[in-house]
């Protein structure tokens, strides 16, 4: 399968959505924020073939060999977090937003151009904020991510590929969603070089 949205991998200047464990199923159906409400979608775990075939010359080397991985059941928001949700969390925190984007700041496109430090700050953030526990701490100079714990954090790959493929609910479609690329995503072809608000392609996410 294609994956033709930004990968969920928080890393500088790509989107951010969140993950949460099956622990906090139960907070989160008390939710009276706007801020995350009816925005999780529960992703029944499973077990599903990741990777490329080694038949696929498109692939990259770190796409090989095709393997079966095993996710327990999470939750993952349906959008990537927005340039709303970001200010909330800058104004919060006395933070700076990050370098403004020739498109300018719109509040309902998904929020980039941030590191994947400032990404956990964030879902840390988040966590304290519904009284959940923190998924990321700092032992030194390294971060540790905390499975166990019933907070925000950023999905694994494995994650987001299971997800993207539609979970246990897989219909085998060429891209995440659909095999029309146009009714699926803002791709290059016809994004105008510019994100746009979020949600409005084919919700695959509702799917699963």
């Amino acid at each position: 399968m294609h994956q033709i949205f930004n990968s969920l991998i928080i890393m500088k200047k790509i989107t951010l959505l969140l993950v949460v464990t099956t622990l906090s199923i139960v907070s989160l159906s008390a939710f009276k924020t706007a801020l995350q409400m009816n925005r999780m979608v529960r992703v029944e775990g499973g077990t599903y073939k990741m990777g490329s075939k080694d038949s696929d010359k498109t692939a990259d080397n770190d796409e090989q060999k095709e393997h079966d991985v095993t996710i327990k059941t999470f939750e993952i928001s349906k959008f990537e977090v927005t340039v709303w949700e970001w200010k909330q969390y800058t104004k919060a925190n006395k933070l700076k937003m990050p370098l403004k984007p020739e498109w300018g700041w719109q509040d309902n496109y998904p929020i980039n151009g941030i590191t994947w430090e400032e990404a956990i700050a964030y879902c840390n953030w988040l966590s304290k904020k519904e009284k959940l526990q923190p998924v990321y701490s700092k032992q030194g100079p390294n971060y540790v991510c905390n499975f166990k714990a019933n907070g925000y954090r950023l999905p694994t790959e494995a994650e987001w590929e299971f997800a993207a493929k539609g979970g246990v609910k897989s219909k085998g479609y060429k891209f995440s969603g659909g095999n029309e690329a146009n009714e699926v995503a803002w791709h290059k072809a016809i994004s105008k070089n510019s994100p746009h608000t979020v949600g409005t392609k084919l919700l695959f996410f509702k799917q699963i």
